[in-house]
């Protein structure tokens, strides 16, 4: 008998399916899961600090070395772990679970964790302005194209949702991509509600669906390619809610070129001490791609994002100098 059709693990595919069909059930096993890999931080979250930082994106704009380096700092500690997916994540445990994550308030150090998913997502500023009204937000931004660019390679790796062959193909396919996106947020939103999972007139979903498929975070930022890269959208909303000297808006080219700068600008918005950084710090994560984005697609989104850009320009009061 195969390992596939062994008793035991049809058993746990049944019983997977099962639980991901019934949205209580799912809760539950999510909380269970929690706490059995993380008893003691549970046991002791009432003891334990929120983030004094978030940074919130973008994706694919180094916010994974940024966060690194920046909790290599001996004042900082990281969190459990730097995507948390609090905030975007739609079955949250409430603020003790998130506490669970940081560390205890007895220490004088700051801490802080780092997740994309949060930049693009519209319900958040309100959401993360009621429970935490000081945090400092830090930004990070990519020349759009290269972003999009990676964004798609980084879809197709792996076992990653993205099936186009091709960028062209995937680009043509973004604006269906995101109102099935938007139809799902609000299928979740429904269930979570005491809904029934259906908006509108739409049909269910099939009964076979898994709900970790269905999370809004993994199925909206991994395939809009340009409208991520409408950075000025995204950050409009941000400033409804908090005000501007509560975020630090960085360009990945800086870092490319004069890192220690840099993170002198972050010791100094979050109030810590000048710490110099060892150069043999690597960066992490750094995409190569089989083939070079095709110039023909790359005229076009530069057009296409010309109009973004200046916005974003006057909006930060500083010209990112990315192509016209």
């Amino acid at each position: 008998m195969t390992r596939h059709h062994h008793p035991t693990n049809r058993l746990k595919k049944f019983t997977r399916r099962y639980v991901a069909k019934h949205p209580h059930l799912f809760r539950l096993a999510v909380r269970y899961y929690t706490v059995r890999h993380g008893m003691w931080r549970h046991l002791t979250a009432r003891w334990r600090r929120l983030p004094d930082f978030i940074i919130i994106g973008g994706a694919k704009c180094g916010t994974t070395s940024l966060y690194d380096f920046i909790v290599r700092h001996p004042e900082i500690e990281a969190a459990r772990s730097k995507e948390l997916v609090y905030w975007s994540d739609p079955i949250k445990g409430g603020l003790d679970w998130y506490r669970a994550n940081f560390p205890p308030t007895r220490r004088s150090c700051l801490t802080g964790e780092a997740d994309p998913t949060y930049f693009a997502h519209p319900g958040i500023p309100a959401q993360m302005k009621a429970a935490l009204p000081d945090v400092k937000l830090i930004v990070i931004l990519r020349d759009p194209v290269e972003r999009a660019y990676s964004q798609y390679n980084f879809s197709r790796g792996g076992n990653r949702s993205e099936s186009c062959n091709t960028f062209e193909a995937a680009l043509e396919l973004e604006e269906p991509r995101r109102l099935a996106a938007e139809r799902v947020q609000r299928i979740i939103s429904s269930m979570y509600d005491g809904g029934n999972g259906r908006v509108d007139d739409t049909p269910p979903l099939p009964t076979t669906v898994n709900m970790y498929d269905l999370l809004p975070w993994a199925t909206t930022m991994f395939h809009q390619y340009t409208t991520y890269g409408h950075y000025a959208d995204h950050l409009e909303k941000w400033f409804e809610y908090y005000p501007r000297k509560q975020f630090l808006i960085l360009s990945t080219t800086d870092m490319k070129h004069d890192r220690q700068t840099v993170l002198n600008r972050v010791y100094d918005f979050l109030g810590v001490s000048s710490f110099m950084l060892d150069d043999a710090v690597p960066n992490l994560y750094v995409g190569r791609y089989k083939l070079p984005i095709n110039e023909q697609t790359r005229q076009r989104l530069v057009e296409h994002f010309a109009p973004y850009n200046e916005r974003l320009y006057r909006l930060v009061g500083r010209d990112f100098g990315w192509p016209r």
